[in-house]
Parts: C-alpha cells; sequence; structure tokens
C-alpha cells in the first residue's frame, strides 16, 4: 500500500476514504433529516417520543422495555403505540415525499 505509483502517489493515497461523506450524500442526508423531522413532527407527543427512542434519533436506540420504564407504561402498550405511530408515518411519509428516500436505499 506504501509502494509508489507514478512519481509522488501510493495506493493509500488513491483509495477513498470511507470515513468521509461525499458533498451530494451529506446534502441528501441532510434533507432526509429534515423531512423525517418535519413527518415526525405530525406525531402526538408520545409517539414521537417512542419511534425517536426505538429508532436511536436524536438519541442511543432502547428497547421496549427501556421505553417502558421511561414513560410508565408497559412493554406491549410502547410496541402499539409503535405500530400506530409507523402507521401514521408511513402515510404522512408519502405526502411529504418521504418514500423517495426509501425507494433510493
Amino acid at each position: 500500500l506504501d509502494d509508489l505509483i507514478g512519481q509522488d502517489a501510493t495506493m493509500i493515497d488513491l483509495m477513498p476514504d470511507v470515513k468521509t461523506v461525499s458533498p451530494n450524500d451529506q446534502l441528501v442526508l441532510n434533507d432526509f433529516h429534515e423531512s423525517l423531522g418535519r413527518v415526525i413532527g405530525l406525531l402526538d407527543a408520545q409517539q414521537a417520543l417512542v419511534i425517536r427512542s426505538r429508532y436511536g434519533i436524536d438519541r442511543p436506540p432502547m428497547t421496549y422495555k427501556e421505553i417502558s420504564n421511561e414513560i410508565g407504561l408497559r412493554p406491549e402498550s410502547v410496541q402499539r403505540i409503535e405500530v400506530r405511530a409507523l402507521e401514521q408515518l408511513r402515510r404522512h411519509g408519502e405526502k411529504i415525499g418521504l418514500d423517495e428516500f426509501m425507494l433510493s436505499s
């Protein structure tokens, strides 16, 4: 990897940096986060908390049990809230164009 290719480049110099996000990918990611924030904002507070907690949006991901301890409900109730919230997100997401992100991934 450190062998010279040409006069002053090595293999390492020519390898893409996978830790760096390209400007185009960063724009798409920013647009996705903005759209996701808008659609989550359409949920009621409890549904939004469950979705953000389960999927690690703006916080570490949590289990049903962890969320249930935080909001004082049984894990089964948290799961039902998540299912209803995901149904609403699908409906609202299609309306504001989030479905295009799902097709491109």
